[in-house]
């Protein structure tokens, strides 16, 4: 590559010597810029390819316990408790939520969403009182989920995930609670005609959950 000696005087230089300063200057700027946008981005991003996998596994459960809410809705209504079928919706759309909220945060730490088949649930229940007890086993397991994602974020010094996930915890304490109390209600009632109608009444009086921004 050519270069003009700093000494020379741009007013002495003739047209060739000034295109080729020119394109050197040009040239070692984009070189320098380059390096330093490459270096930006890999600070940008900060989650490597493990937790990317794991949280998109975890993108993955969560839609799924949006189809397995889904599911247990259709059959509550199937059943003609609409109180309940009403319940289950919601919780669907809560479980979709998650999924997005995941999907948000990969997308906003540079991350690579890979979305993936989602199973079929199951569709055939021994009663509307044993929807609300495997959903109670579902949250179970997706906080057995939460925690091992968790537990792999810190292993890998994820830090931004580790924060995001300080939400899904707490959220997941929430939700084996409010299951928990449900499948009690169905427990005392039992097959009393009357208290189950009063508790689908109940159920189908939930309004559905504030939006909540990303942490």
């Amino acid at each position: 590559m050519f270069r003009v000696p700093f000494f020379v005087r741009r007013e002495s230089m003739t047209d060739g010597q000034r295109t080729a300063n020119s394109y050197n200057f040009i040239v070692g700027q984009a070189q320098f810029y380059g390096r330093s946008l490459e270096r930006w981005d890999m600070k940008i991003m900060m989650l490597n390819e493990v937790v990317q996998d794991a949280i998109n596994e975890q993108i993955n459960n969560e839609l799924f316990a949006m189809y397995s809410y889904l599911s247990m809705s259709a059959y509550c209504e199937h059943k003609q408790f609409r109180g309940c079928a009403h319940w289950m919706r919601l919780q669907s759309q809560e479980e979709y939520a998650h999924a997005m909220r995941l999907y948000d945060f990969l997308i906003v730490r540079q991350g690579r969403v890979k979305l993936r088949p989602i199973a079929q649930p199951e569709i055939d229940f021994a009663s509307v009182a044993d929807t609300f007890q495997k959903a109670l086993a579902q949250e179970q397991n997706v906080t057995q989920q939460i925690n091992s994602l968790y537990e792999l974020a810190f292993n890998e010094k994820a830090f931004a995930a580790l924060v995001e996930l300080e939400w899904f915890i707490n959220e997941q304490v929430e939700e084996e609670k409010t299951a928990r109390d449900i499948v009690y209600k169905f427990h005392l009632v039992k097959d009393d005609p009357a208290a189950l109608l009063d508790l689908d009444r109940e159920l189908g009086a939930r309004q559905p959950a504030p939006a909540t921004a990303p942490a």
